[in-house]
Order: C-alpha cells, then sequence, then structure tokens
C-alpha cells in the first residue's frame, strides 16, 4: 500500500470510530491515537501531549548506521505498511557493506491499562546473510505538551540504588543501560534498568523504556518546548556477527501522575509490565520473610537437624512462616550437583564434601531433611549451584564448556571444602552448557520439587556486562546467562507458580555485574550483608525481594542489623562457614541478640525500594573544607610531628602513615594509612606537635574508597572521642564524639573555639570491619599558622 493511500484510508479509519483508549488524567473520555503521517513517521496523539515516535528536530527518522565507515540509512520510507485502530506494523529493507540485506519490522502497539497509556514497539533486524562491521540503531523521539508551564525534570534508576533527579535542559542528559555492548563509560549515568522518567509536565509524566536483554543509551534534552531525544544501542558485529534476527522492545509511557514522586514508582512498574511481560513477580509469600538462613551441611552433616528443631522451639508457628531455610553443600561436586546426565536424573547415591567431610547421602536422605524443615513450618530452599562454577578434578568435566577471555585465560571460581580440584567459570553462551542446565533443573525438580519452596542459584555474577567468548562461536556472554536465569526461572513457576528461583549477583561488591535477578524471583545473594552493598540491588529487585547471607551472623551480626533497621532486609543467619555456629551452638546472650532483632524485623512492613540521594556521597561523609588562608594543618610529620598508636600493623600501615599528607587510597598498605591489630578496643591514635598550637578543627578521615567491597562502611571507623591532653594536670580532656554508630569516609568537627594542643588522639570505640580492627587514612588538625 503507497503511504498516500495508507494515509487516506488511516485517517477515514479515525474519523468513523474512536479507537484508541482514554487518558483520563487529560480529559475524560478523550480519545488517544495512533497515526502515521508520511512527514514525521508515527504519532502519539493524546489531549495533553503530541509525540513524535520517529523523528526530533535535529533527526528526521530513525537510522541505521554501519561502522566504522559511518555509512547509514534512514528509515524513512516504509516497504510495506498495514494497519489495525491500535496497532501499525511497517517494514523497511536496508543493505548493509559487504551486500548483505537486512530487513527490518517494526510493530507499534497501543495497550491502555487504567489511566495509564503506553506505546510498545518491536524492533527487528533480520539479516540475509551474518553482518561483520558494527550496527548502530538510531531511534529520534520528541514529546510536546499542549500546554505551558513546563518544568521537566528527568528521573534515572541508578546501579548504585539511587533515584537521580536531574532538570532537563539543552545539554542532553545521557543515561546508559549496559549488556552485550555499551556505547559509553563514566560520561553517562549508568542505569539498573533501561527506563527513564520524565515529569514536570503539564497534565501527567512519561516514561520511555526499553527491554533489558540489551544495551540502550538514552539522550535526552529540552528544547523548543519539547522532550527531544534519541535511543541508541550497537551491535558490535566486528566481534560478534549479527547472523540471526535480533528483535528489541521498546516503550514509551504516558500517566496522568504528574509528580516525580509518584510517578517515577509507576513508571518502573510500568517498565516491567510492558518490558517483561512474559516475566511475573515472584509470589507473595516472599515478602513476609523476615529471617533468611544458610547451611552448609554444618557439623559433619547433624546441623541442620539440630538448628531446625530448636528454631522451631523457639518460634511460634506464624513466625515460622516468615522464616526461609537454604540446604547448601548438598551435592557431590560442583558442576555436577549429583546429576548422571547420561540416566538424566539424580544419582541413587552419593558422598557430599568428598575431599574434607564425606558425607554420604541419598535422594530419599535429603528429602527427609528438606521435610523436616517444610513439616516444621518453615519455608525450604534448596542450594542450585555456585553460578557457572565446574570443578576440574571430577569425572564429566567438560573443558570446551570453559569461559575463555580473548587471549585463552580461563577463570578460576570458588575454592573449599568441597571441591576437588580448581573449578573454572563456564560458558553461559555454549548452547551445550545452557542444554545442562536446563536438564539438570528439569531433574532437580522432579526429584525434590515436591519438598522444597524454590532453589537458590547462587554467585550469578560470573558473566560480566560486555563479556563476549569466541567458542564455540562468538557471542555476548551476559545476554545468554540472562536469557538462563530467565528460562530456568519460567521452569521452576511452569512446575509451581509459589515456587521460586533466586539469583546472587552480589552488585555493589562485585563489580560490572548485569541485574540478574529482574528475571528471576529476587536476590539471595553472598555479600556478607555489607552494608554499602544493599542499594546496588534496589532497582533490579524492585519487584521482588533483596537478601544476603551472613557467614558472620555472631561476629558480623552489626552489618545484618544495619541491613534490618536501614533497608528493612532479612535477619540472616547460618552455619557450616565462617563462623560456623547455627542456633544450637548459639550463646543465650546471642540467641536473644538475634531473636530480638527478628521480632524487630517482623513488625516492619515495606522495605526501602530506591534512594533519594547519591549513596556514594553519603558514604564520602563530609565534604572537605576549602583552603583558608592562615590556617594550616599542624598533625603532620612534615611539620614536625609525631604520631604513636596503641598498636600499629608496621611496616604497612604505620601510625606516622596517618600524618603524611595523603587524604586518598594511594599507597595505602605501603606505608600510608594507620591500622590497628586486630585485638580489644579501644585503640588509639595519638599525635604530638613540636609545641602548643591553637587547634580549631579536627579532621578524621576513615579507609573509603567509591569500590561498593571498599567503602568506609565496610572498613571505616565509626564511633570514637577526640582528646587533648591537659598542659596543667596531664589527663586527656574529650572536645569531641562521635556516637552515632556510622561509617563514612571524612567528618569533619569543628569546635565552637580553638583549644590549645600540643597532644591529642583519636580513641576508636566501634568499626565497621569484622576483623575488630581501626583504619585512617589521615588524622588532622587544623589551626592558625603562628610560625
Amino acid at each position: 500500500m503507497k503511504s498516500t493511500e495508507f494515509h487516506r484510508v488511516w485517517s477515514m479509519l479515525l474519523a468513523l470510530a474512536s479507537v484508541g483508549p482514554a487518558w483520563v488524567g487529560a480529559s475524560s473520555g478523550a480519545a488517544v491515537r495512533l497515526a502515521w503521517d508520511p512527514s514525521t513517521g508515527a504519532v502519539l496523539e493524546t489531549p495533553a501531549v503530541k509525540v513524535w515516535l520517529d523523528r526530533n528536530e535535529e533527526m528526521p527518522a530513525a537510522e541505521v548506521r554501519f561502522l566504522p565507515d559511518g555509512s547509514r540509512q534512514v528509515l524513512d520510507r516504509p516497504t510495506t505498511t498495514e494497519l489495525s485502530p491500535a496497532c501499525l506494523k511497517l517494514t523497511y529493507r536496508l543493505t548493509a557493506p559487504a551486500g548483505s540485506v537486512i530487513d527490518v519490522l517494526r510493530t507499534v502497539t497501543l495497550v491502555e491499562s487504567g489511566n495509564d497509556v503506553a506505546v510498545v514497539e518491536t524492533f527487528a533486524l533480520r539479516p540475509s546473510q551474518p553482518v561483520t562491521v558494527d550496527v548502530e540503531i538510531f531511534r529520534p523521539f520528541a514529546l510536546f505538551p499542549k500546554q505551558a508551564g513546563a518544568q521537566p525534570g528527568a528521573t534515572c534508576p541508578l546501579r548504585s540504588g539511587w533515584a537521580k533527579k536531574v532538570a532537563l535542559c539543552g545539554q542532553p542528559l545521557a543515561a546508559e543501560y549496559r549488556l552485550g555492548h555499551a556505547l559509553t563509560g563514566d560520561d553517562a549515568s549508568h542505569l539498573a534498568l533501561p527506563v527513564v522518567h520524565v515529569s514536570g509536565l503539564p497534565g501527567g509524566s512519561a516514561a520511555v523504556m526499553a527491554d533489558p536483554a540489551f544495551s540502550s543509551l538514552w539522550e535526552i534534552s529540552w528544547k523548543d518546548d519539547a522532550v527531544q531525544g534519541r535511543s541508541r544501542y550497537r551491535y558490535a558485529g566486528s566481534r560478534v556477527p549479527l547472523a540471526h534476527e535480533e528483535t528489541r522492545r521498546f516503550g514509551l509511557w504516558l500517566s496522568p501522575r504528574a509528580e516525580a514522586t509518584a510517578g517515577f514508582p509507576a513508571a518502573l512498574d510500568a517498565f516491567f509490565a510492558q518490558m517483561l511481560p512474559e516475566v511475573p513477580p515472584g509470589p507473595k509469600w516472599l515478602h513476609d520473610i523476615a529471617m533468611v538462613g544458610y547451611d552448609y551441611l554444618s557439623d559433619g552433616g547433624e546441623g541442620w537437624d539440630r538448628d531446625v528443631r530448636l528454631l522451631a522451639e523457639w518460634l511460634s508457628p506464624a513466625e515460622r512462616r516468615r522464616v526461609a531455610l537454604c540446604l547448601h553443600g548438598w551435592y557431590d561436586a560442583i558442576g555436577s550437583y549429583s546429576y548422571d546426565p547420561q540416566a538424566r536424573r539424580i544419582k541413587d547415591a552419593w558422598v557430599a564434601f568428598g575431599p574434607t567431610r564425606k558425607i554420604p547421602l541419598t535422594p530419599a536422605e535429603l528429602k527427609r531433611r528438606l521435610r523436616l524443615a517444610r513439616e516444621s513450618g518453615f519455608r525450604v530452599l534448596l542450594y542450585f549451584g555456585d553460578g557457572l562454577a565446574s570443578d576440574s578434578g571430577v569425572p564429566g568435566f567438560r573443558d570446551a564448556w570453559v569461559y575463555r577471555d580473548a587471549h585463552g585465560n580461563a577463570t578460576r571460581g570458588w575454592q573449599g571444602p568441597d571441591t576437588f580440584g580448581t573449578t573454572y567459570w563456564l560458558n553461559p553462551a555454549h548452547p551445550e552448557v545452557r542444554a545442562w542446565f536446563l536438564d539438570y533443573l528439569r531433574a532437580l525438580l522432579e526429584a525434590f520439587g515436591p519438598e522444597v519452596d524454590g532453589l537458590v542459584w547462587d554467585e550469578t555474577f560470573q558473566s560480566k556486562i560486555g563479556q563476549i567468548a569466541a567458542e564455540p562461536e562468538p557471542a555476548y556472554c551476559d545476554r545468554a546467562m540472562l536469557a538462563l536465569v530467565k528460562d530456568l526461572t519460567e521452569r521452576v513457576h511452569a512446575l509451581d507458580p509459589q515456587k521460586v528461583f533466586l539469583a546472587s549477583d552480589c552488585s555493589g561488591v562485585i563489580p560490572d555485574v548485569p541485574g540478574y535477578a529482574m528475571v528471576a524471583d529476587g536476590t539471595y545473594q553472598d555479600t556478607a550483608c555489607q552494608p554499602a552493598a544493599w542499594s546496588w540491588g534496589l532497582f533490579a529487585n524492585w519487584r521482588n525481594v533483596l537478601w544476603s547471607c551472613n557467614w558472620a551472623d555472631v561476629t558480623g551480626l552489626n552489618k545484618t542489623r544495619y541491613g534490618v533497621e536501614t533497608y528493612g532486609t532479612p535477619v540472616a543467619i547460618s552455619n557450616g562457614w565462617g563462623d560456623d555456629r547455627g542456633p544450637s551452638e548459639w550463646t543465650p546472650q546471642q540467641r536473644e541478640q538475634i531473636l530480638a532483632l527478628f521480632h524487630r524485623r517482623l513488625q516492619r512492613a515495606e522495605r526501602v525500594r530506591y534512594l533519594a540521594a547519591d549513596p556514594l556521597q553519603a558514604q564520602r561523609g563530609d565534604p572537605l573544607p576549602a583552603a583558608e588562608a592562615g590556617l594550616v594543618n599542624w598533625a603532620l610529620a612534615s611539620r614536625g610531628s609525631r604520631a604513636q598508636a596503641s598498636s600499629e600493623d608496621a611496616p604497612r600501615y604505620p601510625a606516622a602513615g596517618a600524618i603524611n599528607g595523603v587524604r586518598d587510597t594511594t599507597d595505602w598498605g605501603n606505608g600510608h594509612g594507620w591500622a590497628s591489630n586486630a585485638g580489644p578496643r579501644p585503640h588509639w591514635l595519638q599525635v604530638t606537635f613540636t609545641r602548643p598550637q591553637p587547634i580549631r578543627r579536627f579532621v578524621v578521615i576513615t579507609y573509603h574508597h567509591d569500590d561498593a567491597a571498599s567503602t568506609a562502611q565496610v572498613w571505616g571507623v565509626k564511633d570514637y572521642e577526640l582528646q587533648v591532653r591537659d598542659g596543667r594536670t596531664d589527663a586527656w580532656r574529650t572536645v569531641v564524639t562521635e556516637s552515632q554508630g556510622r561509617a563514612v569516609g571524612v567528618r569533619v568537627h569543628d569546635l565552637p573555639q580553638a583549644v590549645e594542643v600540643k597532644e591529642f588522639r583519636i580513641v576508636v570505640r566501634q568499626v565497621a570491619p569484622a576483623d575488630g580492627r581501626a583504619r585512617l587514612l589521615q588524622l588532622e588538625a587544623w589551626g592558625a599558622d603562628g610560625s
């Protein structure tokens, strides 16, 4: 059908019937129409806005560009069109370098959900033969409010858990969701989910979104009284040839919710509903869980029974339903998991922890243990596997399945009491690896499905963003891993929608990990309840749950408490590793502390879903004051000051390392910075000047690095006093008390008036790390330069 004829027929149909759903936020009952205009392409019209879906003021149509030569083809003349009242189908034919033909297929659909309206588009590239150059797609759009007074701003769900708000202006906002092949680095915000919410529009707000199966870079500005933008993504055909059909899903969502505080959560809900319609949220019982427990076949295999029975004795039946217990270490080896691939079923008998504890097991015995917990009223989880790790020291190990980087190097995985040889990470893009995991899941559910409420796939972080495998054919590992997690979860739901499959992305501790949990039922990760890690998992688990195990559940109870009180996460207990102390081994005091925390968690109805401020900035602490004329730091070795401490981990972390003037982590561990020994607190660090000085400000800089595994919340000092020695009585006098239990990188303490000081010290009462050491980068004392 020619475009002019198409436009005439389409206009006639719209004139004959009101076919679009209503956006009630603008005008109740008013039609929302999707149309095709040969000059502007696909257009969405509502009483409040007009949206160009194919162009903006700077780019008249979508484009496909081929790199590195930069040749491009513009999608402005569809070869075929099909129309229905709420659906538009377009096809284009392109010629790529080397003569390959690429058919482009677009299906644009109007979707109504309550008062909200969405346009969802599938955009497919179908090459006639492999394309071996990079292919970049540009998709422009523009949104024109029909009323004046717009003050648009964007909210971006960043990987750190921060819902970052930005006022839109002429300079484009750049924000990228990364998977497969990224276009940007630190020059663009790193999105946890491929969605950007736009608020401040008269009559409502909007969001642009894409599926999470590949990267999407959004560039959005406010120009000429319109939201102007485009999305971009690039297939790295030079490394992974574009050999098969590639289909993306994009969306534009409109809502009468004008405020960012109301519209942003709704936009994320719309993202999951429209971009992942085939992935349902996990069952409601997940959100009731207030305690999670890991048992690593503890105490020679006897710990599970003892701990389950004691917990059942201590907790009421209603409380037990809010506890999920996971049995770990039950298998013969990592990578085989007691599965017989020839018989396609779980083995009749095996020995768990063969190299060390040598615990004989059978399916019947494993079922008995699981039933004990389930019949006692607990939710029961079974360990599915240690990510993609496979033990090279056991029969059946397939070296051809191992992932290798561009230099042919394999990546080593977990080594522990359940490993025989070196473990290596497998390639999730290998068809045989994928088939093995799917068949193993089938056998596991057949054997133990009735006895469990779900499965936990540990260490799903092993395929990093942008990881590409060369064998058996070039492929994106992160895309393959996302698809595998999704398919495993779907198969668990097919058995029983009330059963769950949990991922373990360890975001915030392990860098460059996609949010695989967004296509699972949530996260049960091994981040040891590290305070800095929690926020990094918020958006991927938006609809579901974010849990962590804590192998130091006794000595590291403060970390568990932080998660419970700050984020509403469950209490974490464990046995068989780390502290190796389960409920049956707790002292009465430990039991009282842990159960009291559990009961406090039971009273909490909501968990934190996102942060309104940058968590990294909060962890950095106070801003360092600007330099002031005549004010100097007297606590410097270069000024003749000396430092001594209650203990020092010398020569790597001497007391003198805290007065060398270096405020960051440069050369930490090479004589810079002070670390105490792990002895009992308090720890102290004392500085002596060459002569008394009038001090008006102290600055305490504890160990901190923006890497979430190395922040002050993980390694810093928390509570302390700053004391000065009285020159007359020789006694120590406290001038600053820090007792808020916070660990941040920098704390600045300005005194009401200057104090004459020749000797001062910091007395550290509480620290963040479980090892009990105090760590400082610098200890500063600022006063007038009287030299």
